[in-house]
């Protein structure tokens, strides 16, 4: 049969024409070795440090975010009732309310200086999602709208 010879001879012709195409060359790539001091001349900025980046021995510096958990219960507050955190930690609340509401909570900043920046308050927060902020130093008192149960964070400088 005429078909088979010429699927054949199709074959035999696509096999010389893939194995006469040029192979593949890798690409060479200059890389050019720097030193840590050099690295380090110029730290990536994070917007979650609102403080200097600690210092360590010679020129290493380490940053570390810390993430603090707490619950919104609603009628029973907040666990923990204080939070205790550096400057510049993640505080991430989730709204384990057992009413299953949706809730805002509003902050005080205790002693603010400046009136505007004195009271935040946040977007509603449904049942089981989360809200998270960052905090400079100091004293801040918080509630749910509604409950007005209070908790307290409590932010040091690094």
């Amino acid at each position: 049969p005429p078909f088979v010879y010429v699927g054949i001879l199709f074959i035999a012709v696509a096999v010389m024409i893939i194995a006469s195409l040029p192979k593949p060359v890798p690409e060479t790539i200059a890389i050019k070795q720097i030193s840590l001091n050099e690295l380090l001349k110029e730290p990536a900025q994070s917007p979650f440090l609102t403080s200097p980046e600690p210092q360590l021995a010679g020129n290493m510096r380490i940053t570390a975010i810390v993430t603090r958990k707490a619950s919104i219960l609603g009628r029973a507050g907040f666990s923990p009732a204080v939070i205790k955190a550096q400057a510049g930690d993640i505080i991430v609340w989730t709204n384990n309310d057992i009413e299953h509401r949706t809730v805002e909570m509003v902050f005080e900043k205790i002693n603010s200086s400046d009136p505007a920046r004195r009271f935040i308050t946040t977007k509603t927060i449904s049942y089981q999602s989360q809200y998270q902020g960052i905090f400079e130093e100091g004293i801040y008192d918080y509630w749910t709208v509604g409950y007005g149960t209070k908790g307290r964070i409590v932010v040091k400088d690094n």
